[in-house]
This record gives structure tokens, sequence and C-alpha cells, in this order.
């Protein structure tokens, strides 16, 4: 036994692969703690199909409905359109429905099951990669194995992944963040710039393809290792041009790749109204309250608190929506941060270390932490409920910010930095393994029971999904006979306007639709999605109706009214009306 023990060590001493390893082994088994494992079989549907049932938002189904209509549009160009769900061909981007994944099963579509999600598999593979590469990150600075293995366990206990996770699935992909600091970390690593920039480039592009949110994070990430590299050689001509080289490159192919999935498609418009509200506040890391979004209809939206701590209570926000900006550290990392900090004031006092610190690597961490934190927090930065500031920015600036309106989510880079920082910090501080690993052993114990609240939240709501191996699309709002006796001599839903205010913010409707309508083979002009596309929705529902003016009668169309003051505009066109399911509708 002590000959194999040995022989481990000695392998891992010479072997980076085996802390990822191991660290990906530790998130999986978390994951299906937490989860369980009725999420990953590919043909359980149902409980992706209601969603609402399960944290409040319908925002599941729709990635999973966006995936279904993907799946049975024929392939063109771009690669990444959607048709059937809107008036004009979509991006699968803008359904979140995970386009990297997406694109992977629609080739291996012939050789799947007619129902197929790949939701569950894809949060399993973010706790895997999130604690194989938490491991690696630690693994630069120290080869104890159980000291990578406890830094993985706490990057996978991450509050803002598990607010994430099965919540906005695309959003939960924060293994990204984690590999473009192992990029930074182990740069002097690589014996060729071309590999560097080559590794770079593949993880901005699959970034985007996962979910366009994390391309500016990374690339911010890069950026800043960039800046470390021209402060190191002091700006000299030949690291400004490898640094442009470098920065060039990747942002050549995350705009091919951006392409590709159909993000510039169309006229879906790249910028989206709330850039003032769904931001950070500036209490983000310490504030231990979340609030559940509930959309029960059109403009009408619910706020649910909801603690994730079990010692500590939230602190308010500044407004509602500040919950886009939730990154609490958790009673563990926060323990971890105080006594970080008293052992570096220790050492320094007791000068048994210098404050000598390269600039190479104090400004761009710096940089990165100030510039992250300012986007997060947005034009109007709030403390607590008290306004900090409020900037009047030119309207370029705004529309420009604005093509990532939940700002609030640039608080992720700095979330996963800080326990970055402190988990090398503890290590470089204490060289005695022992001593930290003992510390990191009791701040993973406070960490899992402060987070207890939440962690048994989601294991109550998702690992006791029953397994339903049923391939039928049940539909639970749109139960009035009507719908079924539609179902046969009509091929297509028609949203009468204003699509902006009605279908794409009552995503109840938006959902049961569209699985009303993929059950019967039929297409929309309008859906919930992430981006406005109302202006097509609009335009193809007026010519419509303008058909039918013109007595052009389309009589396999079934019309939706969501605004009953719409009515008058069309009472006069032959239509048959009748309420269903608490809709308007004519045919």
């Amino acid at each position: 036994m002590n000959k194999i023990i040995l022989s481990l060590k000695k392998h891992n001493n010479e072997h980076y692969s085996d802390a990822f390893i191991f660290g990906g082994i530790i998130g999986a088994i978390i994951f299906i703690a937490i989860y369980g494992v009725n999420v990953l079989r590919f043909t359980n549907i149902n409980w992706l199909m209601h969603s609402d049932e399960l944290e409040g938002l319908w925002d599941l189904t729709q990635h999973y409905m966006g995936w279904v209509f993907y799946r049975d549009t024929p392939w063109c160009f771009p690669l990444g359109l959607t048709e059937g769900l809107t008036a004009e061909p979509i991006s699968v981007a803008y359904t979140d429905s995970i386009p990297l994944f997406a694109l992977i099963f629609k080739i291996l579509s012939p050789v799947l099951p007619s129902t197929f999600q790949y939701f569950g598999l894809f949060e399993l593979i973010t706790y895997i990669l999130m604690g194989g590469f938490g491991a690696l990150i630690t693994r630069y600075y120290t080869n104890n194995i159980l000291y990578n293995l406890g830094s993985a366990a706490l990057f996978t206990l991450s509050p803002a992944l598990l607010k994430r996770v099965f919540y906005h699935s695309a959003l939960s992909g924060h293994f990204v963040i984690l590999i473009a600091f192992c990029l930074w970390i182990y740069k002097n690593n690589y014996a060729s710039i071309k590999k560097h920039i080559a590794h770079w480039t593949l993880l901005i592009v699959i970034a985007t393809l996962i979910n366009p949110y994390y391309s500016p994070m990374v690339a911010g990430i890069m950026m800043l290792s960039i800046l470390s590299d021209l402060i190191s050689s002091r700006f000299s001509l030949v690291s400004v041009k490898k640094a442009i080289v470098a920065t060039v490159i990747p942002a050549f192919f995350t705009a091919i790749a951006g392409y590709v999935i159909g993000l510039f498609y169309g006229s879906v418009s790249s910028t989206a109204t709330g850039l003032d509200k769904l931001s950070a506040n500036v209490n983000s890391l310490f504030n231990s309250m979340d609030y559940e979004l509930r959309i029960p209809s059109a403009l009408n939206f619910q706020f649910n608190k909801k603690n994730y701590s079990a010692f500590l209570s939230g602190l308010p926000y500044g407004i509602d929506w500040q919950e886009e900006g939730f990154a609490y550290l958790g009673l563990g990392m926060i323990l971890l941060l105080a006594i970080v900090l008293i052992l570096f004031a220790y050492k320094v006092t007791s000068k048994k270390i210098s404050l000598r610190i390269s600039p190479s690597t104090v400004i761009p961490i710096a940089v990165g932490f100030i510039v992250f934190s300012l986007l997060a927090f947005g034009p109007i930065a709030y403390v607590n409920s008290h306004k900090l500031y409020e900037l009047n920015l030119p309207a370029f600036i705004y529309n420009l910010l604005s093509t990532f309106r939940s700002e609030g989510r640039f608080i992720w880079p700095v979330h996963f930095g800080v326990m970055t920082l402190l988990l090398i910090g503890l290590i470089k501080l204490l060289p005695n393994n022992k001593n930290a690993i003992v510390i990191l052993s009791l701040i993973i114990v406070l960490q899992i029971g402060d987070l207890s609240p939440a962690l048994i939240a989601k294991h109550n709501t998702y690992a006791k999904i029953p397994y339903n191996n049923s391939e039928e699309f049940d539909n639970f709002i749109l139960t009035d006979p009507i719908w079924e006796k539609l179902a046969s001599s009509k091929d297509e839903i028609v949203i009468y306007p204003p699509a902006e205010d009605t279908i794409c913010l009552t995503p109840s409707v938006s959902c049961s639709l569209s699985i009303y309508a993929k059950k019967n083979g039929m297409k929309l002009n309008a859906t919930y999605c992430s981006r406005p596309i109302h202006e097509a929705a609009d335009r193809y529902a007026y010519e419509c109706i303008k058909n039918l003016r013109s007595n052009k009668n389309d009589d396999r169309i079934i019309y939706v009214f969501m605004n009953p003051d719409s009515l008058s505009e069309v009472e006069d066109l032959g239509l048959t009306f009748y309420e269903a399911d608490g809709l308007t509708i004519g045919y």
C-alpha cells in the first residue's frame, strides 16, 4: 500500500493531469449529490416542459423548445438559424439553447432518440470542468493533491454557479472563466506563443458558442494577461506586436463564430432595454439575498426573497432586478478572506514577507477588478439601497453596453477572481501544507453549512424529478378542447401586435404556444427570446391582417390577440372569435 501511495504522489508531482482528473471527479460527485441522476436521462423531458414549477421561470422550457425547433430546422447558413419560432429565422443563441451543444447534437440527430435533451449533460460537464480547472488553478502553486481537491470543491460550491444551474443553463458555464484564469496562470509554461494564442482563441470561441455573455469576460481576462506581458517587457516594440496579434486573431475567429451561429442575422436587435436595472450591487460579494423572479403575465414581475445563507441575513438591493448581479461568496470564503488578510498583515509586520509585488502582477489584477466591477455596477450604482453614483453615458456607449444589458453578470470574473486569489494566498502564506489543508477543510465545511438552504432547495427541486420516458409534448396551459379541434386544420399561429409588450413578456403563453405548435407541426411569428424580435413579428402580423382586408384569406392561421384593445381593429374581417384558456383567438 505504501508503494502505491508513494507511486501516486510521485506521479502527481510530475503530472498536472492528476489534479484535473480528481478535481473533475469531485465536481461530478457534488453535481450528483445536489441534482441527482434523472436530470441526466436524455429522454426525460417532462421536467423541462413546465419549468415554472421548478424555480418560477419558464426559461428552461424556452431553452428546450429552442433546441427542439432548431433540431427540426433544415440545415442552412448561418448554421445556427432556427425556423418556426419567429417570423424570420433566429439564432439558436437567442433562445439560450447552448449553441455549442445544439450544433453538436443536431449533427448527431439522425442517431439520437426522437426525444432528446442535453441540458442535464451540460450541467454535469460544467461541474466536472469547474472541479478540474479549479484544482488546476492551485496546482500551479502546490502539488499537494488534497489542497487541489479542496479548491475544486470550493469552486463547484460557488453560490453564483448554484443560482444559475438549470435556472439559466447557458449562463452556468462559469468554467470558461476558470479556464481563462488557468491560461493566464500557466502562460509561462507555453513553449510557443502560437499555441498560447490558439488556446485563447479556442476558449473565446467556445465561450461564445455557450453564451455570448462569456465572450467579453474571457476576452477581458485575456487582455489582462496580455497587459501583464506588456508591463514585464516594458512595452517593447516586440511585445506590442505580439499583443496586437494575440488580440486580433481571437477577435477575428470570435466574430466568425458569432456569424456562423447567426448572431448578426435578420432584424433582431443587438441591444435591449434594462441597462439601468440589471446590475450588481456594490455589496454583491457579501449579500446572501437572492430574488427568485416569477413572470406570471406581461408586465407583471414578482420577486420573492430567497436567502442563500444559513447564518447571515441578506443585505438590501437598490432595485429588485439587481438579482442579476448575485455573487455571494459564501460564509466559508468570507472567513477565508479574513484569514488571508490577517496572515498577510502578520507576515508583513513581522517582516517575514516583503511587500515587493511585481507590477506585471498587481496592475493587471487591479485593472481587472476595477473594470469588471464598474461594468457590473452599470451607469447607476447602489450600495445596499443607497445610490452611489449615476452616470449620463453618451448614446453610443450606452447602446454598446446594452448589447450585454444584464451587466450585473460581469461581477462573475470578480467573484471567481476573489476566490482564486484567496486560495492562492492561503497556500503562499502557509507553506506548511498541513496547516493550509486543515484551514481549507474547515472552510469547506462552513461553506456547505452556510449554503445549506440553497443546496437543499436545489436538491429538493431537481433530485426528486421523476423519470418519465414519454415522448409526448404535454401542454399544461392550453387545455380548452378548441385547441385540439383546430390542430388538424391549422398550420400557423400569428400573435397580433404589439408583440414586444405581450408575447415577449409573457413566457407562460409563449412557451405553451410553442409546445402546441411543435406538437401539431405549426409555426409561430413570435416567441419569448433573449433579444427583441417584435419588429419582424409585428411586420408579419400586419401583413397577414392586410391580406385579410384584401380578401386574401388564409384559413390555416390561428390569430392570438394578447391585447383586447386590438380586437376592434379586426372585428369586421370575418374571423370567428373564441376565448380559450384566458386568450382571445380568431380563426
